[in-house]
Formats: structure tokens, C-alpha cells, sequence
């Protein structure tokens, strides 16, 4: 039976180097080297200027995905802080400290939305649809396989290219993080893998869906990087000649960062642009910050009881949401850690097939609020109108670019590439330039493509 280990898993070789880390750093843990290779790049930087919910929000309340990821990293080094005591001591690891796991969490966390485009998953979507709408026009001269790369554009996959490719100054290993961090990154462990492989393959298991094979997170120009790491971690291959592997196990722990911050803070935001009222807030995160494990009765008990309180009555409307915010997010952790703990060892046999939120004792609470979520706070008018122009925008900046490629000697092209970071080169494949028109897109914030299409079109 296959099982991981974490003597390898915390592996702290770096792409594009040999030896292990710790050779070569002294005075650092190398997680920690990761934590700041990441929050030094330019590409983490612009996440300042990119959408979490609201585009071009006004508020300075309002998370853009530069805070979201300053939250996520925060709440994933708490989580490794707390199961990492309890993996050091089950397995006796050496040379191995509580704080490794809390900076190869925190690492991932920085970078989990690197590779964004603007306008955040609105952006993704336009970027697939721009590619299916003009296949007949741009992408007439590419291979099936290329184009299926394309319009199934993913934040993910150009996160993972950016940190171990375009990012640094070197692009051989890009950042150069450590394996543990990189794999840690990895929410979708796998490349293109056969709709029809993958649907045999959940037959065989009798499950409906694969943890974190819904889609490819890796795209084919970094495939090689990934298998490697992969090979060096010891991860599982979930499917024999395929590039498909279960998730290191602290994956996992990354993606119940995210949900707790992403769930908990968009209530917050919602709530400071005025677009839910504190009633609305108190009875999403009330439940979550008063735990049934302390608190008797269901959730509308629980929020009542707390409505009670005079340090809670004493406090503004704002503070009272800060408090629920905070309370929640703590509660998260605790519940996730026990759940991690419960499930280790079939994580390390990759038999777990589900995410941990859904097994705490808050799973329908926080299914409550990702449903009211839905219904009222990502369909809000101010949102929808963003997202609008974002898709234009977009799709604007897009087609000016092709155009670049099919008329690279027009007088505006060449003024064009004269502007863009990466330039397109006849010398290059045309599917070659169509990669870094992608690389371009994502590397713009909300307003420098706003900007940028305005001087494209004479504005």
C-alpha cells in the first residue's frame, strides 16, 4: 500500500537547484526564505491592485486579493503552528520545528492567488471565453491540445508558472521555493489528463469526484518541474502513466485557509459597503463565533445568547462585526486542526477524498453562509456592473494583442510591443505568443489594464 512519509514531504530541496536547502542557509529556516522570496516579487506586489470580490471598490475597507492573501497566509501558518507539534512528536521528525510547518503554510498562502489576472475569477472566465469566441480567428493555427490549454485558463496553473517560472531572476526554477512550499501550493496536483481517463478512473474507485483533480493545475510548459517535486515528495500517483497525484497533505491545510478567510471575510466586506445589515452579519458568523462545543443549543440560540451580552451590546456596529470576524476565523482553525489530526494518517495513504471544513462541527454553518453568499452578496449590482467592465476591458486589451501577433510589423503593433513587460516575437510559435499575451493579462493590476486599454484604443 502506497503511503507518504514526512521525512520527504518537508523536503526542502529548491526547483532549479541541487542539494537540500539547508546546506546553504544559515541563519533561516528555508520555509522562512520562501516567505520572503515571495512577499519581495513584483507578482505578489500587484496583488494590491486586484480583485477578491468588488472591482475598483472605493472603500479602503474592502479587501483587495493583496490583503485576502495576507489573511489566508496568516490563518495557514496558525494551522501548521497547530498540527505541526502534533506531527513532530507522532513521528519523531529532526532537524524540524513547529515554526517550518507555520512558514511553508504562510509561503503558500502569499502566493495561492499569484497568479490571478485582474478582476480575479471574472478575469479567468473572460480569458477562456475571449479564446473559444475567436477560435476561427486567432487560434486557427494551433494544435487541438494547445487550444484546449487555453481556454481552460486557470489561476491556479499560472500561479504555479509564475513561481516556478516567470518570477526571480532567473527563470530556470523562477523563485526557486522549496518542494514542500511548491507542493504545499498545489490545490490541483495534475496536468491535462483525459476527460475520459479521469472518468474511468472514478468508476473504478466508485467516488463522484477526485480531491483536487477537478481541474489541471499545472499547464504543460511546467509539467516537468511539477513531476519532479512530485517524485521528490513521494507523492501518490493517483493514475499509472498519468501526471495526476494526490495532494501533500498540507495542501490540504491551505485550502481550509482560504475557505475560512474568503467565507468569513466576504460577510465583513459585505457588511462595511453596506450591502448586508448587521442582523444579516450576527446570523452567518454568530454561530460560527460562539462554538456548540461551549455554547448549548442550534445557531439561532447561539446568536441570541451573544446579542445578550453586555460586552458584546456595548460595542459598535462595526467592532461587533470585527469581534465576529475574529471569533470565527479562531474557531475555524481549532475545528480544522482536529479534523486534520483524525484524518492524518488516511491523508498520508491518499484515501482522503474530501475537504476538512466539511467535516468540522461548523460544515453547515459555513454551507449557510457560502449560500447566502451566492444569493446576495456575489450577484450585488455594484459587483455585476465591475464585472461587466472587466470582461470588455479584457477582452479589449486581448484582441489589440492578437492583432499584434497577425500584424507584427503594422505601425501600431510595433508601438504596442514596445510597451508590454514581455514582448511578442515573430521568432516565436504563434501558440508561443499566444502563452505570453496570457502571462502579459495576468500580470496587469485592475486599473493598469483599464489604463492600458484606453492607450490602446487612443483614449
Amino acid at each position: 500500500m502506497s503511503r507518504m512519509s514526512w521525512d520527504k514531504l518537508l523536503n526542502s530541496k529548491r526547483v532549479g537547484e541541487e542539494g537540500n536547502a539547508y546546506e546553504g542557509e544559515k541563519l533561516r529556516s528555508p520555509y522562512l526564505v520562501d516567505v520572503d522570496r515571495i512577499i519581495y516579487s513584483s507578482h505578489f506586489r500587484s496583488l494590491q491592485d486586484k480583485t477578491q470580490v468588488y472591482p475598483l471598490a472605493k472603500s479602503d475597507y474592502v479587501r483587495t486579493r493583496l490583503t485576502h492573501s495576507l489573511e489566508v497566509a496568516g490563518v495557514g501558518r496558525s494551522l501548521g503552528f497547530a498540527v505541526g507539534e502534533y506531527i513532530i512528536n507522532k513521528y519523531d521528525l529532526k532537524n524540524i520545528s513547529v515554526h517550518d510547518f507555520g512558514y511553508i503554510l504562510q509561503a503558500a498562502g502569499y502566493a495561492h492567488d499569484i497568479g490571478n489576472p485582474p478582476f480575479g475569477h471574472l478575469g479567468e472566465e473572460a480569458i477562456k471565453e475571449f479564446f473559444k469566441s475567436h477560435k476561427d480567428r486567432f487560434l486557427a493555427n494551433i494544435s487541438e491540445a494547445e487550444y484546449n490549454n487555453l481556454i481552460t485558463f486557470d489561476g491556479n496553473s499560472q500561479g504555479f508558472r509564475i513561481i516556478t517560472n516567470l518570477a526571480g531572476w532567473d527563470s530556470q526554477g523562477g523563485l526557486r521555493l522549496t518542494y514542500a512550499t511548491l507542493a504545499s501550493f498545489c490545490k490541483y496536483p495534475r496536468s491535462f489528463v483525459d476527460a475520459g481517463v479521469l472518468a474511468q478512473y472514478k468508476k473504478d474507485k466508485g467516488i463522484e469526484y477526485i480531491v483536487g483533480g477537478s481541474k489541471s493545475g499545472i499547464l504543460q510548459s511546467e509539467k516537468a518541474i511539477f513531476e519532479n517535486m512530485a517524485m521528490e515528495l513521494g507523492l501518490i500517483r493517483l493514475i499509472e502513466g498519468e501526471s495526476i497525484f494526490f495532494r501533500h497533505p498540507l495542501a490540504f491545510l491551505l485550502e481550509s485557509a482560504d475557505d475560512i478567510c474568503y467565507c468569513v471575510a466576504d460577510v465583513e466586506d459585505a457588511f462595511f459597503v453596506n450591502l448586508i445589515s448587521l442582523k444579516e452579519a450576527e446570523s452567518l458568523l454568530a454561530p460560527i463565533a460562539r462554538s456548540p462545543k461551549k455554547y448549548e443549543g442550534d445557531s439561532r440560540k447561539r446568536t441570541s445568547e451573544l446579542r445578550s451580552q453586555s460586552f458584546y451590546k456595548s460595542m459598535d456596529d462595526r467592532k461587533k462585526v470585527e469581534w465576529l470576524r475574529g471569533k470565527a476565523i479562531s474557531n475555524l482553525i481549532e475545528a480544522v486542526r482536529e479534523v486534520f489530526i483524525a484524518n492524518e494518517e488516511a491523508i498520508l495513504r491518499g484515501e482522503f477524498n474530501n475537504e476538512l471544513l466539511k467535516l468540522t462541527i461548523f460544515a453547515e454553518e459555513i454551507k449557510e453562509v457560502k449560500t447566502f453568499a451566492t444569493a446576495h452578496i456575489y450577484s450585488s449590482h455594484d459587483k455585476t456592473n465591475g464585472e461587466i467592465m472587466g470582461i470588455e476591458v479584457i477582452s479589449g486589451v486581448m484582441e489589440e494583442l492578437c492583432n499584434v501577433i497577425d500584424k507584427f510589423s503594422h505601425p501600431k503593433s510595433v508601438r504596442i510591443n514596445r510597451l508590454l513587460s514581455r514582448k511578442i516575437d515573430p521568432k516565436k510559435s504563434y501558440y508561443e505568443n499566444l502563452v505570453s499575451i496570457v502571462d502579459i493579462i495576468s500580470e496587469f493590476t485592475d486599473r493598469n489594464i483599464l489604463s492600458f486599454l484606453k492607450v490602446l484604443k487612443g483614449g
